[in-house]
């Protein structure tokens, strides 16, 4: 009698039937567990190791202090004996190279200023004000109008000539604050 050794589809179908495959999704899901779960495993064991280095360590110092009464370290700073000896050299203030003058409204006397700057909004002009002031600059904000806009210019002045005015815009410029120089 012959057999035929060829498969046959009757012999697949019984087999399929038989054993039952695990879904991807399930290997995925089961690995990932165990990944988290030795991940969680190693860091609670470094944890701990920490923690017992840190208490055996603490012991060890207390242990140290008790037996040697350590005591607290002296300061060796000279910073405070050497700094009320000191003098500090300030450099020339701004008013002391040149004082704006008082404005007279005299007919026929032409003043200088230096703008600064010129804002839209007066928060933002008052703000720059502020700054400068700290720097030691004598500083107004001056509300013009041209066309549809108004404008708060911010202005350091008023100086007699235009010498006086170009020395103060020489030192801010060593400040590194750009102005204008002028005429009213």
């Amino acid at each position: 009698m012959r057999r035929d050794y060829a498969p046959s589809h009757k012999s697949q179908s019984k087999h399929h039937s038989q054993v039952r495959l695990v879904p991807w999704w399930l290997w995925l899901l089961s690995s990932l567990v165990v990944i988290v779960l030795i991940t969680l495993f190693v860091k609670s064991s470094k944890l701990g190791m920490r923690q017992i280095k840190m208490t055996s360590v603490t012991k060890l110092i207390a242990n140290e202090v008790k037996s040697k009464q350590i005591t607290a370290p002296v300061n060796d700073y000279e910073f405070y004996t050497l700094l009320p000896k000191m003098k500090v050299v300030v450099e020339k203030n701004l008013q002391q190279i040149v004082k704006p003058i008082q404005v007279n409204k005299k007919a026929g006397a032409s003043l200088f200023y230096l703008q600064v700057a010129a804002f839209k909004h007066y928060a933002d002009a008052d703000r720059l004000k502020a700054r400068l002031i700290l720097s030691g600059y004598p500083v107004n904000i001056k509300k013009s109008t041209s066309l549809y806009t108004t404008w708060h210019r911010v202005i350091i002045g008023p100086y007699a000539t235009k010498q006086n005015a170009e020395r103060v815009q020489a030192v801010l410029s060593d400040d590194d604050i750009q102005s204008l120089v002028v005429h009213d």
